[in-house]
């Protein structure tokens, strides 16, 4: 296990060991799987191996796309589905059981959470049952089925090591998924203290469970080669109050000392003023718009900044990933092509395209059921092109109810992904590339920058972070995204919206904030007037 803390390099680190692994210890590429939390992170990791002559890998994803790819051993013809399918076929099993708890507890009983009591297992567990019969799987049960067919050794792991990342963001099914792949060499990475998706069903014990193993040997990386000594000092004192954690410091690696400003403000509207106030003097002052980041912890305080902000300079601009009103079609047409035996995708894909076309199904479905009870193909049915086909996009797409917009779409997906098989093709339609923006400001939500760094950091409503040690962490990983300084600000009342009526309430002061102005360069408090004065 490594416990790597913010800047200290992991990255470089685990590319070190699996070069390790390959030259002294003569491990094969091939046998080689990581495993990361996005399949961007994945891509980029994948490339950096290259640079290192490290080629032919194994596996490099998410563990959804790892367990997808172990499952359809069993299940060759595996499709993944969501949305209204997934909606549709659940509440049908939960009627057919006379199921009458709440839809709340359906979606715990899909994500795995023994709590939703037994009535919504049993519907979940018929449900899954009845998708794996027409060879339909959806994310969630992905990690389930492939928990329980690796525990009943349905399915095996080629690989001889693994690489786990960001491993203090698993949940307990993903914990259980490593132990039951039991390969050779298992490498965990992570860092307790950055463990901010509990939200997403992550369960940060994972960690301290695994640092607590004595069957695994225990590095600690704590040299944080990005954040200048006071925004390091700063760290500590805010996340040294976590009770669960396993006791480390940032330790900086870098020789200047920084600067941190902490002010406290009456007002909302005065806050985002000052943040607005502050990007221009960082801008005027000859730091490009790019090295500015404004971080918040929530999508309204995120966009009520933005608008400010832009007042000031330009806001880098993500492109928003807009798929086609018909994109399923095309998803589901390549998910045909990988797998034309699969009926109960072909039926799906009937519906869909009636649901477009505002067409009767029935008698396509009894076509498709004739010729499944004959021993017949989707295939044959529908007359799907083939992969080579649909990859030079020669295919007339038209007569599937496919749109112009799905096909640039599709041709765009081909170009940035090159897959070279059906299966591969299936993935890139169904991946979200990386999005990209216009130069300027970066204004997000803290789980956003995460894995992100920046020279000068503004972090903005430090009073509306939620959670006891989970707010620790959001701040520790806010303030280690900056190079150089940090401007951070709480308000001490927020207007919010309930039952259509806005409320102002007040809010407490914390051990928090107070921790940071301690170590701050200049601690202010500004009321309404002394904001206008600029």
């Amino acid at each position: 296990m490594i416990l790597a803390g913010p800047g200290s390099g992991k990255t470089t680190t685990i590319i070190e060991r699996a070069d390790f692994l390959v030259r002294d210890q003569l491990i094969s590429p091939a046998d080689m799987a990581f495993v990361t939390f996005t399949n961007n992170a994945g891509r980029m990791l994948r490339d950096r191996l290259a640079k290192k002559g490290i080629e032919g890998l194994g596996y490099v994803g998410t563990l959804h796309g790892m367990m997808l790819q172990l499952l359809r051993q069993i299940y060759p013809t595996l499709t993944v589905v969501d949305g209204e399918i997934v909606k549709e076929r659940l509440e049908a099993q939960a009627k057919l059981l006379a199921y009458n708890g709440s839809r709340e507890g359906l979606a715990m009983a899909l994500r795995g959470d023994s709590s939703c009591g037994r009535a919504a297992e049993r519907v979940a567990a018929a449900y899954r049952r009845e998708m794996l019969n027409d060879r339909l799987i959806d994310c969630d049960s992905i990690l389930i089925v492939g928990r329980d067919c690796l525990k009943a050794h349905h399915i095996h792991s080629p690989w001889q090591v693994v690489f786990v990342d960001e491993f203090q963001d698993s949940a307990m099914v993903d914990k259980e998924i490593y132990e039951a792949l039991d390969p050779e060499w298992l490498t965990v990475v992570g860092d307790l203290d950055q463990a901010i998706y509990g939200f997403r069903g992550a369960r940060p014990e994972n960690m301290s469970d695994v640092w607590n193993d004595p069957s695994f040997e225990r590095y600690l990386l704590s040299k944080n080669y990005r954040c200048s000594h006071l925004v390091c000092s700063a760290a500590n004192a805010v996340i040294r109050r976590n009770i669960n954690r396993i006791p480390k410091q940032t330790e900086p690696a870098r020789e200047f000392s920084g600067q941190i400003t902490a002010i406290r403000f009456d007002r909302e509207a005065d806050e985002r003023v000052a943040v607005a106030r502050e990007v221009l003097r960082l801008i005027n002052s000859g730091s490009p718009a790019e090295s500015i980041a404004v971080l918040a912890p929530t999508n309204a305080l995120v966009d009520a900044l933005a608008t400010e902000v832009l007042t000031v300079a330009p806001v880098a601009k993500v492109e928003e990933r807009w798929k086609p009103r018909d994109w399923s079609l095309a998803v589901m047409l390549s998910q045909l092509v990988a797998s034309p035996e699969n009926h109960g995708l072909a039926l799906l894909f009937v519906r869909e395209r009636a649901r477009f076309e505002k067409a009767d199904t029935a008698a396509a479905e009894a076509q498709l059921r004739e010729l499944q009870a004959k021993g017949g193909t989707a295939a044959e049915y529908l007359d799907l092109p083939s992969f080579r086909l649909l990859l030079s996009l020669n295919a007339n797409l038209s007569r599937f109810g496919i749109s112009s917009a799905s096909c640039r779409l599709m041709a765009e997906r081909i170009r940035l992904w090159k897959p070279a098989s059906a299966l591969q093709l299936v993935q890139a339609l169904q991946a979200d590339p990386e999005q990209r923006s216009q130069a300027g400001v970066n204004v997000m939500t803290i789980h956003g920058a995460k894995g992100c760094e920046w020279p000068h950091v503004i972090i903005a409503g430090v009073d509306d972070l939620e959670g006891e040690e989970e707010r620790h962490r959001l701040l520790f990983v806010a303030l280690t995204r900056a190079e150089r300084s940090v401007y951070a600000t709480r308000c001490s009342r927020r207007e919010r919206k309930v039952a259509g009526r806005t409320m102002v309430f007040s809010r407490q002061d914390d051990a928090c904030f107070r921790a940071i102005e301690a170590v701050s360069t200049s601690a202010r408090i500004l009321t309404g007037q002394s904001v206008s004065a600029g």
